[in-house]
């Protein structure tokens, strides 16, 4: 056998041998016989980066949401401030043991306290609780939504915001009103209120709905707009207020309200 087949035999006894061993490591560039460097495998796709949903407003239930776009990391930033009540102030719920009434009570104050406490079963017993349970909910029901928002495949609210028929139309579909469904009620005046606000005024009620996000939220590829609807009776103190989705399928179409509890 000449050198050069001693040569290659030797080689490929090498190369078997170290096969069966496994010690040949993936991705290996060998060279032909004629020196030029054999193909590699072909890199990696760069990850899709996160979606980012804006907030059209600072959002008045979460300290610190701003007027600006958030990706993953920022919504989970989020979690960790304080959850806002009445007057914009910070809010506190006492949660309740769910194997022992007589255990002390655990404080939230933030969402993902408030997540982490109710996912284990403790939950607001008092009225009084319950009432300051609600800011956490719609916050962090906001939240949760949030984290869901993808980039809409198409959209029937115009350039993503919201027109007087638009509302017009989710206010006679939702009755944003104090009481009890069925009463009779008179035509709302719509009016656009400070930055992207609206002001529906029905009677002496006035609710103000706040556009917070555009995007899809449900996963059917349409355009949603996250709301918040603030109400109360004029010369009154009674006052509530709704989270939902605004959802629209087709142009001129009605527009619905998907209230999330």
């Amino acid at each position: 056998m000449t050198a050069p087949r001693r040569k290659r035999a030797a080689l490929v006894a090498g190369l078997s041998a170290a096969l069966a061993g496994g010690a040949v490591a993936i991705g290996v560039a060998l060279r032909h016989e004629s020196g030029e460097r054999a193909p590699t495998a072909a890199p990696a796709v760069a990850a899709a980066k996160p979606y980012a949903v804006c907030l059209k407003t600072a959002f008045p239930l979460i300290k610190g949401a701003d007027k600006k776009c958030y990706d993953p990391a920022g919504l989970d930033a989020l979690e960790d401030q304080p959850v806002l009540g009445a007057a914009s102030a910070a809010e506190t719920v006492a949660l309740s043991s769910p194997t022992d009434a007589s255990s002390p009570t655990k404080d939230a104050s933030t969402c993902r306290e408030y997540n982490q406490l109710t996912d284990e079963g403790w939950y607001a017993m008092t009225s009084r609780e319950m009432r300051r349970e609600d800011y956490f909910k719609r916050a962090c029901g906001a939240l949760a939504l949030l984290r869901r928002a993808k980039a809409p495949e198409v959209t029937y609210f115009a350039d993503g915001e919201l027109t007087e028929e638009d509302v017009r139309s989710a206010a006679a579909h939702a009755r944003f009103l104090i009481g009890p469904a069925g009463t009779p009620a008179p035509e709302p005046v719509i009016e656009k209120g400070a930055g992207e606000s609206w002001r529906i005024a029905t009677g002496d009620q006035i609710a103000i709905l706040q556009p917070i996000a555009h995007a899809d939220f449900d996963d059917d590829g349409r355009g949603d707009m996250l709301v918040f609807v603030a109400m109360r009776i004029e010369g009154g103190t009674a006052a509530a207020s709704r989270l939902g989705l605004l959802q629209k399928s087709a142009d001129g179409g009605p527009v619905t309200f998907e209230a999330e509890e």
